[in-house]
């Protein structure tokens, strides 16, 4: 009855924490309709996996966009440094009269060398090397991180299958168990001892097994998060 008295209190607290999460009115009751459900995932590979999140994860893209910024910036940085040529012209018509107007034009190249610039460029540089290497290290410290994410959730969610599968054996086993006991506690053969540590047993695999398919749908949904 204890264990009763907390598992109901549990319970309730948890369907607060639900209600919160998807927004119900404060004080609104609910009941859940459904069971806690049990779908094996189909076999996914390690390779496969890091390839959906290396594509899916948008923070992973938004760190790429930033060091490819950076490149632009230490190519533009660089180009600063080197001599350029502009070209400009102009076309047009003069005079005191429209029937009277001559056309003009004009034409000119010009030649720009950077010659007391090279420090100040060679600064610039320097900057943009360094915020290049800062953003590729930010980049590859969260690619470790994604692959280390679906590697774990990939791991977690394996051993919980297997251990989903261990408690529906155990919760079988305890039914049959009980069974057993009860056919002898009527047969006049054994005590109502037998028969509630027989229920105990059965109670206890119940729990077991609530409690791996919890351990398997939080997996499921760690390994969609990390796959993005």
């Amino acid at each position: 009855r204890q264990r009763v008295i907390v598992a109901e209190s549990d319970a309730a607290k948890q369907k607060l924490v639900l209600a919160r999460a998807i927004g119900l009115p404060l004080g609104q009751a609910f009941r859940l309709a459904d069971d806690m459900p049990f779908a094996a995932l189909p076999q996914v590979g390690l390779e496969q996996a890091l390839q959906r999140a290396y594509a899916a994860r948008s923070d992973l893209q938004a760190a790429q966009a930033r060091v490819d910024a950076a490149l632009q910036e230490r190519r533009a940085a660089a180009g600063e440094g080197l001599p350029s040529v502009g070209v400009s012209g102009d076309y047009g018509a003069i005079g005191n009269n429209v029937a009277g107007a001559r056309p003009t034009y004009n034409m000119s190249v010009n030649l720009r060398v950077p010659l007391f610039e090279g420090g100040r460029t060679q600064a610039k540089v320097q900057q943009a090397e360094c915020r290049v290497r800062q953003e590729t290290a930010i980049l590859e410290d969260l690619r470790a991180g994604i692959y280390y994410e679906v590697q774990s959730a990939l791991l977690d969610l394996e051993a919980a299958g297997e251990r989903v599968g261990v408690a529906e054996s155990a919760v079988a086993l305890a039914q049959q168990q009980l069974e057993q006991a009860q056919d002898r506690f009527t047969a006049g053969v054994a005590g109502n001892i037998e028969v509630t540590e027989a229920q105990e047993a059965l109670a206890r695999a119940t729990e077991d097994r609530i409690a791996s398919l919890l351990e398997h749908n939080v997996s499921k949904a760690l390994l969609a998060r990390a796959l993005g």
